[in-house]
């Protein structure tokens, strides 16, 4: 069985994160070394649908993903672009499989036994179009998720 990052943990981490902005650009740094396949897919053309305040609030999201993931599990190898080319491209199917009309009731499939649950219902809570400081919109939303999704299946080995 493996460990499962919880609410609390995600939550503090992204407090840490929006209180320290140097941690902002320190951690892109690292990763710019470390994870260079991550950095460069976040910032490729892929994402060019998505508007200046999506961009930034995903990339907010994303590291909020990566550091709750990097505390909690060790990650040794480089990530391979192929690799998140393969999982984004099959969590794109399942999403366009789904017949539901609602973007809630389309991602409710990959909760299914999914092993990181608190970190996807993380991402879907920060995608509530509800919001009023919401700044995603409807058609930024199935990218961003998808990408999101992604990024956990990637760095997680179960």
């Amino acid at each position: 069985m493996s460990k499962e990052i919880k609410q609390e943990a995600i939550e503090e981490i992204m407090q840490r994160l929006q209180s320290t902005p140097d941690l902002f650009s320190s951690l892109l740094d690292g990763l710019e070394k470390d994870q260079p396949a991550i950095i460069n897919w976040i910032f490729s053309e892929s994402f060019d649908i998505l508007n200046q305040e999506e961009k930034q609030y995903f990339l907010f999201l994303a590291l909020v993903i990566i550091v709750s993931i990097m505390e909690e599990f060790s990650i040794d190898e480089m990530i391979n672009p192929k690799l998140i080319e393969e999982a984004e491209e099959k969590n794109w199917t399942i999403l366009s499989e789904q017949k539901v009309k609602s973007f809630r009731e389309k991602v409710n499939v990959f909760f299914d036994g999914y092993p990181q649950e608190d970190l996807l219902a993380f991402v879907e809570d920060a995608l509530e179009l509800e919001h009023e400081d919401q700044v995603v919109t409807t058609i930024g939303r199935p990218p961003i998720f998808i990408a999101l999704k992604t990024l956990i299946d990637v760095l997680v080995k179960e």
